[in-house]
C-alpha cells in the first residue's frame, strides 16, 4: 500500500474524478472482477486508469497522448517504459495502474 500512497501523493489526486467514458471496456463487461475504472483531473491534464488482473481494454486518447503513457507496478513501486499501441494491455497479468499526463 505504501507504493499505490506514494502514486497518489505525487499527482493531484484530489482533483480526481470518474471518467468511465475514456474506457471503452472489453475484459470487464463480463466479469466484474476485470472492471478497468478511469479518473481524470478537471483539465484532463492527468488521467489514471486502474486494470486489475487479466484486464484489459480499449482506451480514449487524444492524438498525440499514446506518447506521454506510463505503466506503474503498484506491487513494486517501479515504472514501466512499455508503450500502449492499440488495446490497452498491462505488462504483464497482475494489476497496472497506467498515466497519462503532459
Amino acid at each position: 500500500m505504501g507504493y499505490v500512497r506514494a502514486f497518489f501523493e505525487a499527482l493531484p489526486w484530489t482533483e480526481l474524478r470518474p471518467a468511465q467514458d475514456l474506457v471503452g471496456q472489453d475484459s470487464g463487461k463480463d466479469d466484474p472482477a476485470r472492471f478497468v475504472s478511469c479518473a481524470r483531473t478537471e483539465d484532463g491534464s492527468v488521467v489514471v486508469y486502474y486494470f486489475p488482473a487479466r484486464a484489459v481494454a480499449s482506451v480514449r486518447l487524444h492524438i498525440g497522448d499514446a506518447s506521454k503513457v506510463s505503466w506503474f507496478n503498484p506491487r513494486s513501486g517501479k515504472w514501466n517504459d512499455k508503450k500502449p499501441r492499440g488495446l490497452f494491455t498491462p505488462p504483464d497479468e497482475e494489476d497496472w495502474l497506467m498515466v497519462v499526463k503532459p
